[in-house]
């Protein structure tokens, strides 16, 4: 699983656990719910969230985690996380603009470099 759809698997799982409960998971449930070992890899991801502006943490509680709603940067980049497939690797911010980095193939590399493809030739 890749690290741009971890993100979406997160925001997902905060959404639906707020609704069903009534407050936000903790990290650890979080970690359990996405097959994380270390908690600190779900604060690393909860912190880019909030970063982008999907969510909003408040330091008093280990569930004081809120989705944030509305328009603007994050709303255009959370349509983007929900199209996201398994070979998005990561998202990255340049100068405030989203961009989401796909791994590429060596047919992809060749094809940008103008020569003929592996898969193309007998």
């Amino acid at each position: 699983m890749k690290h741009g759809h971890r993100k979406k698997e997160i925001l997902e799982y905060i959404k639906e656990s707020t609704r069903e409960r009534g407050y936000a998971p903790t990290v650890q449930e979080i970690a359990d719910h996405v097959g994380l070992t270390s908690t600190s890899s779900v604060h690393r991801h909860l912190n880019e969230l909030e970063e982008f502006g999907f969510i909003e943490k408040r330091s008093h509680s280990p569930r004081a985690i809120r989705v944030v709603s509305g328009s603007g940067p994050a709303a255009n980049v959370l349509e983007q996380l929900k199209q996201l497939d398994d070979d998005t690797t990561d998202i990255i911010f340049i100068h405030g603009e989203p961009f989401l980095v796909k791994r590429a193939t060596l047919d992809d590399i060749k094809e940008w470099r103008g020569e003929e493809s592996t898969s193309s030739s007998n």
